[in-house]
């Protein structure tokens, strides 16, 4: 594990570097993945102020709260994000959100060290503050620019078909359904119709 820190008290500084390897293992897999420096600083290695690069540290993982989708403090967890049964691997940026939310990479496990990080939306963007709905497949995300800037999204989770090489496959994608947008002293609603997000409401704010 390459770990390098600064620690702004002493100005005591480690090895230079951009990068940290985590290797993950349990019983029937094992993995590695690699993460910007500053993230696992800030997540994992707080505690720690005089790391240097080769420093190794071990963690057992803690389960988060049963009523949690997304952790607020643990470092990572594993829970089931887009709705298909299998957990993820989430690893939590502490205050690297608007509003100092979290936020969060995503990372699909396909089998034994096989991770592939999800860049698609809306797992690009997850913060403390996303809902998840199972019942009805949607995933709400909230950000914000500023005290009276922010926007809502609403996405659900839908069946795309396409060819696994020579046979035909669906495949679930989540598509953005719904935008709710206060810029200020507007707030403007748009809905997807026919494939389109279309304004339906607009408003003035008091």
């Amino acid at each position: 594990m390459w770990l390098p820190y600064l620690n702004s008290k002493d100005n005591t500084t480690a090895e230079t570097g951009v990068t940290t390897s985590l290797f993950f293992d349990s019983a029937d897999n094992q993995f590695y993945i690699n993460l910007e420096a500053k993230h696992i600083i800030d997540t994992l290695c707080y505690h720690y102020p005089h790391l240097k690069d080769g420093d190794v540290l071990y963690w057992d993982y803690v389960p988060k709260d049963s009523n949690e989708v997304l952790p607020h403090y643990s470092p990572f967890c594993f829970s089931d994000v887009d709705f298909d049964g299998k957990e993820e691997l989430v690893i939590t940026h502490q205050l690297g959100g608007s509003r100092s939310n979290n936020t969060y990479k995503i990372y699909k496990i396909h089998g034994y060290d096989n991770v592939e990080l999800m860049t698609d939306e809306p797992f690009n963007d997850l913060e403390n503050t996303t809902e998840f709905d199972s019942i009805n497949k949607t995933i709400t995300t909230c950000g914000s620019s500023g005290a009276y800037n922010y926007v809502i999204y609403t996405y659900k989770q839908k069946e795309y078909s396409t060819m696994d090489w020579n046979k035909p496959i669906t495949i679930p994608k989540f598509d953005m359904i719904k935008a709710e947008v206060i810029d200020g002293e507007e707030c403007r609603i748009y809905e997807k119709k026919r494939g389109k997000l279309e304004l339906v409401k607009q408003t003035k704010i008091h």
